[in-house]
């Protein structure tokens, strides 16, 4: 079985024993926390499929042999750009001078990706709550909508954080609402069933979470919804494509020939369709994910398809051959 969790040329997370440099060296969380680059992958006889993998530190360049459970997790996010410092001979080259000039350089550039990206979404998304707060939210809820109730009102304290479905929607009776002292613009009521079988009436304000759109024609949060229309006794929402997503385990060798952009691709469908993304983030995260390295997209996707997001906890060895078992199955009837 092909099921390391790890990729060659990955960047990892791990302690790093016997270290020969000053904890500093090795990076923000010293040699207990450190990261390197993963430069051989072996498999180890025994019952249970076991990995070897041997991780060169991206700080230092010592070489450790490490097993799959010495290692903390792969890296995300800035980290990722440590693949990038692959070039430079830290133990026979540059002095310390050189190595600290490399250091600053790669946190400056992890900062300045920070103040390019999270900084302009904030501000957004604070624009939006102003506007929202002035002129009104406009939500699109029709009825059958799925939604989660905030309380604002004695009236409403009983629905506080419950789950609900639109029945109807009507203009509200009132212009505005004060909440923290400050004044809310309203526009629209809407009369829900709250997931505990009572029914309530609440303001566009009084809305905390979106999970549908338009009718349930627009999914915002694919597994919020198929676990909202079991609640409620609703058909699940369903696509072909994201419907064999969620059902099918990835091997690596699916994804052997696959180019960047496609993998890229594969993992934000892959991500919503489990709920680890919203459908206003598609966009913005295939774009963000087309940037990453190929191992790193590899390894995320097969880890998210082994995850059973209805038990909340990854798959089994049996359940993944399980599910293998029954796409030959569907592959032999199809031919």
């Amino acid at each position: 079985m092909d099921d390391h969790k790890y990729s060659l040329n990955r960047i990892v997370a791990y302690p790093h024993d016997d270290p020969q440099h000053p904890d500093a060296v090795y990076g923000p969380g010293g040699p207990e926390r450190t990261y390197g680059k993963v430069m051989e992958v072996r498999h180890t006889e025994g019952d249970q499929p076991h990995w070897q993998y041997t991780v060169r530190n991206s700080f230092t360049g010592e070489v450790r042999l490490l097993s799959e459970g010495r290692i903390y997790h792969g890296a995300n996010r800035g980290y990722l750009d440590l693949h990038r410092r692959d070039g430079i001979p830290w133990l026979h080259g540059p002095p310390d001078s050189a190595r600290n000039d490399a250091d600053n350089d790669f946190w400056k550039q992890t900062l300045k990706e920070f103040v390019r990206t999270a900084i302009p979404q904030i501000i957004e998304g604070e624009q939006d709550e102003e506007k929202g707060r002035s002129e009104g939210r406009n939500l699109n809820l029709g009825p059958d909508d799925y939604v989660r109730i905030r309380s604002l009102r004695p009236e409403t304290e009983s629905c506080h954080n419950l789950y609900a479905k639109v029945l109807a929607v009507s203009a509200a009776d009132r212009e505005s609402m004060n909440v923290s002292g400050r004044e809310h613009r309203v526009l629209l009521s809407y009369h829900v069933r709250l997931d505990s079988g009572q029914e309530a009436d609440v303001y566009d304000i009084e809305i905390k979470t979106v999970y549908t759109t338009l009718g349930r024609t627009v999914i915002q949060n694919w597994r919020a919804a198929t676990f909202l229309a079991d609640a409620f006794g609703d058909d699940p929402p369903y696509d072909l494509q994201l419907d064999y997503l969620n059902g099918h385990v990835f091997t690596r060798a699916e994804l052997a020939n696959m180019s960047s952009d496609d993998l890229a691709d594969l993992l934000t469908r892959l991500l919503y369709v489990k709920g680890l993304i919203l459908r206003d983030e598609l966009e913005e995260k295939a774009s963000r994910l087309m940037k990453s390295p190929a191992e790193y997209l590899v390894d995320q996707i097969l880890d998210i398809s082994r995850f059973d997001m209805k038990k909340n906890r990854p798959l089994t060895l049996s359940e993944i051959e399980d599910f293998r078992s029954q796409d030959v199955r569907l592959k032999d009837l199809l031919e």
